[in-house]
């Protein structure tokens, strides 16, 4: 199968996000389907979105007339994917989020342990909680504390210092893009765009700081 090499060859330079991994697990789903509907055909003239698409893996019994997998898809996609039938059908899961959302949750990196944990609670919470996990980095057990006591985390949440932690794991996540001596240049010239020599001193002081207080974490 054309998507199972691309499956592997991905995993083994750029392992796929949860949301990913979700659709890869469809894909193949729906490529071991022998005839699939004719609104579910990529090369139609009016064909279904990405999001249509992977989603309608979700109901089998449309698809062929059962709720059951053929026997042996699930050791054949298992096979591909690297994994146990449950973590398949957890992965699968995650189809049911609004598109949107899934695109919100690929962007954050989200996993799908914390994404289980955020569908736990009533639709109407997802959005906000999956923009919260990821400005900061929150854990699934973090997700259960917070929806038991809003009050307590909204307080931290908007403390200056909290906000700079949150804004400061977006950036790590995003730094790991960076790679050479002229990306960190290009990072500080932009960053000092727009200020003066004191407020660009006082910046490099405070990273300085920063950078002490989480080696000495480091070394906990």
């Amino acid at each position: 199968l054309g998507l199972s090499r691309q499956i592997v060859e991905n995993e083994s330079s750029n392992p796929l996000s949860a949301i990913g991994k979700a659709r890869a697990i469809a894909g193949l789903v729906l490529e071991h389907i022998e005839e699939l509907p004719p609104e579910l055909d990529r090369d139609s003239p009016s064909p279904p979105s990405d999001y249509e698409y992977y989603r309608s893996a979700l109901d089998l019994e449309a698809l062929i007339g059962s709720k059951y997998m053929p026997r042996g898809m699930w050791e054949d996609i298992g096979e591909i994917m690297g994994m146990e039938r449950k973590y398949m059908v957890f992965h699968l899961n995650l189809l049911k989020l609004p598109e949107e959302l899934q695109h919100l949750a690929d962007q954050h990196e989200l996993s799908e342990f914390v994404l289980r944990e955020i569908m736990t609670l009533p639709e109407a919470q997802w959005a906000k909680m999956i923009s919260l996990v990821g400005m900061d980095d929150l854990s699934a057990t973090d997700i259960k504390r917070i929806s038991k006591s809003p009050g307590r985390k909204k307080t931290k949440i908007n403390t200056p210092a909290s906000k700079a932690a949150s804004r400061l794991r977006a950036f790590w996540k995003i730094s790991k893009e960076i790679k050479t001596a002229k990306d960190i240049e290009q990072v500080a010239t932009d960053f000092s765009a727009g200020l003066d020599k004191k407020e660009i001193l006082a910046g490099a002081d405070t990273f300085e700081k920063l950078a002490a207080k989480l080696k000495l974490r480091a070394d906990n």
